[in-house]
């Protein structure tokens, strides 16, 4: 299993660059473990985020290298999200892709801009960087202008260089590791709407073939998704469910009545961990945790009844009838009632498709570190910042104690309920075991 590297040392940490620091280290910096390696190591579980979401300097920070860090609080999910952000940051910057870098996902430094989900990086998330990076260019002119003595109409910035008049000054030597200071437009900018770029100047957006920048690592399998992150003292676990199908909502209402620790004996150093109806074990080697939570002997409250796989969509009605899985309506404007009884012509249809999994293509898995001070978690999670707010109430400890990065898991369609709880699940394992926990699901977690 893979050692996660430490994050590349042109990310920021947010609390030190605002105060005027240089380019730091930021993130989790995994050389060593979840509590050490970085330049966060005094404090890891610090989360004073989110970071200002209506100011330049909280998407986009220029380092004194000529490179720049692109903060966007969205993830990959394996569309090339990333690539297609970085290519509208650098239209816009006035800078090369290559000078670019994506940082991954932080509460401790992103912005909140929304979970990743609804396509929406780029119509949602992409619209405050094209804002941010168009002001942050505006401001770069005109510190140059002053600098080179160049009027800033007769300036021109390319490849993070701004010339005129024979004179040149880099992004880098004019702000590298300090703050511009300027806030997004109070109106996020569209294509082509000043003081972003005309859509007729484009080189890169809509015209560049440049490949995705996270292909070549994955292709090599040096890419280190969440399944492969290991750190020193990590235990591995797993949740111990009823194994197979059941009705909607078993999961709330099916009760542990009563667990027999002495079944996994042999078994490593495998042991039971659990809190009120959740139960899990942890093993220093995960085959162990793999064979103890199937081998556990445990009494379940009989589950809710769960129809055949005939009739489907009529069961479901009774379910709803019944208040056992209510429907839900989607979208409901007006009062369709009273427009469908005085329209001269109406039309009645029922539609229905059958299930589709809305999971990711691989078993979902976090990472989380867990003590009295606070809590570390690592997770492919598509909304850190909801997950954060859970892990505060699960864990009994304040949001600002509590910090979420994002690591990529399997490629997905979306999230599965098991995904959506993973990287709380772990950190409750955690949380009881005292010590780092991965927790990785197993196919009949995510499909049972």
């Amino acid at each position: 299993m893979a050692t996660a590297p430490a994050a590349g040392g042109r990310e920021l940490s947010r609390r030190a660059f605002v105060k005027g620091g240089g380019a730091l280290v930021a993130g989790l910096g995994l050389a060593g473990s979840l509590r050490s390696g970085s330049a966060r190591a005094a404090d890891p579980f610090a989360s004073d985020g989110p970071a200002p979401a209506g100011e330049a300097d909280s998407f986009i920070a220029i380092h004194a290298d000529n490179t720049a860090s692109v903060i966007t609080g969205r993830v990959e999910l394996g569309q090339g999200t990333s690539t297609g952000l970085l290519l509208l940051v650098a239209e816009e910057l006035g800078m090369d892709v290559g000078q670019l870098r994506f940082v991954r996902h932080d509460t401790e430094i992103s912005p909140d801009t929304g979970g990743t989900f609804g396509s929406s990086s780029i119509s949602y998330a992409g619209q405050r960087l094209r804002s941010a990076a168009a002001a942050a260019r505006q401001a770069l002119l005109g510190l140059a202008a002053a600098k080179l003595g160049v009027p800033a109409p007769g300036l021109s910035a390319a490849a993070g260089v701004i010339s005129g008049e024979g004179r040149s000054v880099s992004y880098g030597e004019l702000v590298g590791g300090r703050l511009l200071g300027v806030p997004l437009p109070s109106l996020l900018l569209g294509p082509g709407e000043a003081p972003a770029k005309p859509v007729a100047q484009y080189a890169l957006v809509g015209i560049s073939r440049i490949p995705r920048i996270d292909i070549p690592a994955k292709v090599a399998g040096t890419y280190v998704y969440i399944q492969g992150v290991n750190v020193p003292g990590m235990l591995h676990g797993r949740v111990v469910r009823p194994l197979g199908q059941g009705a909607y909502g078993d999961g709330t209402l099916t009760g542990v009545l009563s667990i027999d620790e002495g079944s996994i004996a042999g078994f490593g150093d495998a042991r039971v961990v659990r809190r009120g109806q959740f139960a899990g074990v942890v093993a220093t080697q995960e085959y162990d945790a793999i064979q103890a939570a199937a081998r556990l002997k445990a009494v379940y409250a009989e589950p809710p009844r769960i129809s055949g796989s005939g009739n489907l969509f009529a069961e479901m009605r009774t379910f709803d009838a019944a208040g056992q899985a209510p429907a839900r309506t989607q979208t409901l404007q007006g009062d369709v009632d009273s427009a469908i009884a005085v329209a001269a012509h109406s039309v009645s249809a029922s539609y229905a498709y059958h299930f589709q999994a809305h999971v990711p293509i691989g078993p979902s898995c976090a990472v989380a570190d867990v003590t009295s001070s606070g809590a570390l978690v690592l997770a492919n999670t598509q909304d850190a910042f909801t997950m954060r707010d859970k892990l505060a109430q699960l864990l009994g400890l304040p949001v600002s104690r509590i910090r979420v990065q994002y690591w990529e898991g399997a490629s997905t369609f979306g999230n599965s309920p098991a995904r959506y709880d993973t990287g709380e699940a772990a950190a409750v394992l955690s949380q009881l075991a005292g010590a780092p926990v991965r927790l990785q699901y197993m196919r009949w977690d995510e499909h049972g």
